[in-house]
């Protein structure tokens, strides 16, 4: 079908591009056009009045329009300078120099391919996968050149093994957001990147477990910043010796009663404080016959309302009781926390006085392994900006979800992977309609991630500083 001049101007909207016709073609929109501005002057020499020698044949991909994949054809013109006797095209501005497509298209694959899968994005645009990859590896050498992510005040560090690599993940839990993925948990790799961090005296707090790698290099190279042990990492040392408690006075009773001792430890393991009547009483009964058992129940749940403390000092004073009325015969059980609490204590105590935890970067690493599943075969370097720039550049908005509109006189602002923009509203679940489907092809994908809340649902801010710096990539690629 073909579509007059000025219907299919408005179709592809680009500057200095005139369209002459339009059919769909392989389900693909193949649109004919010519290039309405003409070089004045040699881009080798800048000698004036090049002449025209020939034109050929040129296609170039273009972002997709109300859902369907364009290629724009020009017969392109070729111009030979009198001077130097150079030969050029034909200038093409909103095209990109390095790839036949245009810069919106550069645009599109750059911001599509922090969340999608490099599969789905180039099915959209009907390109290679490998052309798809290669953009969004440009991209993230251009990222890491021009937006360094500014280093955090508050500070997560832990370990996490992504794309087959045991690596460190560094996040900001004041924005609750990835800082860095260091392909290493080694102690060498992370003294030498965080000898040469940018910004790292704005560093107040870093929340940590106690992994030594973790706290001598903080410590070392971050000496102003007050190092936080993780609550959770050190109360399930507590949760863990009381555990190889209850293994031991479970392991020479009769089956019958070592199952149902075995069946009790959820309830075990809750603290007294959120036990029901009900479940207090089946506790008791539990731990009446065992004298070990009960003693070790009782140090875990003293050890645990440390962290009732209102201040460091109260806290303090119970943790220094605690170590004192620990009965000898638990000491084999609870070796590990009294350890890791002798030889770290003011790190745990600092909890009181900057009440951080790591949850925020524990979260994250879950969220991580989702996002690997849902592109299997990511390397490291495709993992760590996708997740280091996804979240950012997401705010989505159901309001364009299903939207028709073609491409805006900007040449960017399309509706664009369907499903990038979505804010949620209290009315409805973010991603769905109202019927309670989901709305966009492919969007399946993403599902989770989006339930999970790891785009942002309203930082719109930190999407429009993303926006601008792939609208700067897509015009200078």
């Amino acid at each position: 079908m073909d579509f007059s001049v000025e219907t299919a101007m408005d179709l592809l909207d680009l500057k200095w591009v005139q369209s002459l016709s339009s059919e769909l073609r392989d389900d693909v929109r193949v649109i004919q056009a010519q290039v309405l501005v003409q070089p004045a002057e040699c881009p080798f020499c800048k000698a004036a009045d090049p002449y025209r020698h020939d034109s050929r044949e040129q296609e170039f991909a273009d972002a997709p329009i109300r859902g369907v994949p364009v290629r724009i054809q020009f017969q392109r013109r070729r111009y030979r300078c009198r001077a130097c006797r150079k030969t050029f095209f034909e200038p093409l501005p909103g095209f990109s120099t390095k790839r036949n497509m245009t810069q919106r298209l550069v645009y599109y694959i750059a911001r599509d391919s922090l969340i999608r899968t490099f599969t789905d994005v180039a099915k959209d645009v009907s390109v290679d996968v490998q052309t798809v990859r290669d953009v969004f590896l440009d991209f993230s050498d251009w990222l890491r050149q021009h937006h360094p992510i500014a280093t955090p005040r508050i500070m997560g560090i832990d370990e996490a093994k992504r794309a087959k690599v045991l690596c460190t993940v560094l996040t900001d839990l004041e924005r609750r957001e990835y800082f860095d993925l260091l392909p290493s948990r080694r102690t060498k790799p992370l003294n030498d990147y965080l000898s040469k961090l940018p910004g790292k005296d704005r560093v107040e707090v870093v929340a940590m477990d106690l992994h030594q790698g973790f706290v001598t290099a903080i410590a070392r190279h971050m000496p102003q910043a007050v190092r936080v042990a993780d609550r959770y990492h050190v109360a399930r040392l507590a949760q863990e010796a009381f555990d190889k408690a209850h293994v031991h006075a479970r392991k020479d009773l009769p089956t019958g009663e070592r199952l149902s001792m075995f069946r009790k430890r959820g309830v075990l393991a809750k603290r007294d404080r959120r036990l029901t009547d009900a479940e207090r009483n089946e506790v008791t009964k539990a731990l009446a016959p065992f004298p070990i058992l009960l003693a070790a129940h009782e140090a875990k749940e003293s050890f645990l309302a440390i962290y009732d403390a209102r201040n460091r000092q109260q806290a303090e004073a119970a943790l220094l009781a605690w170590m004192e009325a620990l009965p000898v015969e638990l000491s084999g059980y609870f070796r590990a926390l009294t350890s890791v609490v002798s030889n770290n204590r003011d790190i745990i105590l600092n909890y009181f006085t900057h009440r951080y935890t790591n949850a925020f970067t524990e979260a994250s690493n879950g969220i991580s392994k989702l996002l690997q599943k849902t592109g299997r075969g990511y390397g490291f370097e495709v993992m760590r900006v996708k997740l280091l720039y996804g979240k950012r550049g997401q705010v989505v908005d159901l309001s364009d979800y299903d939207s028709d509109a073609g491409p805006s006189g900007d040449g960017f602002g399309f509706v664009f992977g369907k499903m990038l923009t979505v804010r949620a509203t209290p009315s409805r679940k973010v991603g769905a309609s109202g019927d309670g489907k989901r709305r966009g092809p492919r969007f399946d994908r993403v599902d989770r991630l989006i339930d999970e809340g790891y785009y942002d649902m309203g930082n719109k801010a930190i999407a429009d500083e993303m926006d601008s710096l792939i609208r700067q990539f897509a015009v200078g690629y």
